[in-house]
């Protein structure tokens, strides 16, 4: 899905990477893959994992790029995994590069989505360096998702 907003879809998924040059790699020459396991609107949090995962890229960064190696696991653990493309243009592998207020609306409507359609209360956001951005903005993503931050 796109941060663009519209009805949540399931993008190509890629094949799974051991490293990040390859996932890098594979991302530019497919920028619209995700990382398998990545945005299965379906899946339902259990007791076990009871929070959907968000996985936040960084900076001239996609979601496949970051985590085409930890998506695949997180699944295979028995986790919702969500992901997002933010903070750019739609089109394209670079991401997360406009302005951080911005991007952080675009997280907490992504966020939103994900409550919607998993029923889950919270979600744990997991993200590389700008992603970290979200730390200084969670206020903000609280705010806007009319949420409390924990």
């Amino acid at each position: 899905m796109s941060a663009a907003g519209g009805a949540p879809h399931r993008a190509p998924e890629g094949p799974p990477q051991t490293n990040w040059p390859a996932a890098w790699a594979y991302s530019i020459e497919h920028p619209d893959a995700i990382p398998q396991g990545m945005n299965d609107f379906s899946c339902r949090p259990d007791a076990a994992h009871p929070r959907p995962v968000v996985l936040v890229n960084g900076t001239f960064e996609n979601s496949y790029a970051n985590w085409a190696m930890y998506s695949p696991q997180l699944k295979a653990d028995g986790y919702c995994v969500f992901g997002l493309d933010y903070g750019g243009p739609d089109a394209g592998p670079f991401h997360q590069t406009g302005d951080m207020r911005v991007s952080a609306r675009q997280v907490g409507d992504f966020v939103e989505t994900v409550l919607a359609a998993t029923g889950a209360d919270r979600v744990d956001l997991v993200g590389t360096p700008r992603a970290d951005s979200c730390r200084c903005t969670s206020s903000t993503i609280s705010v806007e998702s009319r949420r409390s931050a924990p």
